[in-house]
């Protein structure tokens, strides 16, 4: 996954681990994560892995739904 550093992306893709970000004005910054994952299938392959489990574990709708009431509660 390639996501830009704004708003909460930079909370669910952790840079080098489960995706890479890139600044939204930097045309070089994408060219240079798509030729990175173009030539890189392992880290391609252990990014998703990464960020899947990290999506499935901690922003599924369950612990959206968690989180949200203890928000409420509070």
């Amino acid at each position: 996954c390639i996501g830009s550093r704004v708003g909460g992306i930079p909370e669910v893709i952790e840079d080098g681990q489960g995706g890479i970000l890139i600044d939204p004005h930097e045309n070089t910054e994408l060219k240079d994560a798509l030729t990175t994952f173009i030539e890189n299938d392992a880290l391609r392959l252990a990014c998703g892995e990464t960020l899947g489990g990290r999506v499935h574990s901690q922003f599924s709708f369950t612990k959206m739904l968690e989180s949200t009431l203890v928000l409420y509660d509070s």
